[in-house]
């Protein structure tokens, strides 16, 4: 299971999506588009943590309790387990277009109310 946040503002928790280590970035891209109405085309997905560095577990660990994020952009083939992501992970990506008015109604962020004075 992953945590998908808006992607203009990242402490605004949209679903959380099951999948497991041998998911592709591009099977969860797809599943994110399907659920949140954000566009495939310009949803970048990235890859979670260095995958391939010389972090031990107790070091990924730290990463991960900080939402660490190396914004590498995913492979084709890319899977959730070889690119560093765990149960719970928020997933990382970049959105190329105004999320908001893509978002299905129920994902929208709430806007501030600004009171004018007249």
């Amino acid at each position: 299971t992953l945590r998908i946040t808006h992607p203009e503002k990242e402490r605004f928790e949209l679903c959380e999506i099951e999948c497991g280590a041998a998911t592709t970035l591009d099977e969860l891209k797809d599943q994110i588009c399907a659920k949140t109405g954000l566009q495939a085309r310009i949803l970048v997905m990235a890859k979670r943590y260095d995958a391939d560095g010389d972090l031990d577990e107790a070091q990924r660990a730290a990463l991960r309790a900080q939402a660490y994020v190396n914004w590498v952009p995913a492979e084709p083939g890319d899977t959730l387990g070889s690119v560093g992501y765990r149960n719970g992970d928020q997933c990382a990506f970049t959105y190329l277009g105004p999320a908001e008015e893509d978002l299905r109604p129920e994902f929208r962020a709430a806007e501030d109310v600004s009171v004018s004075s007249s």
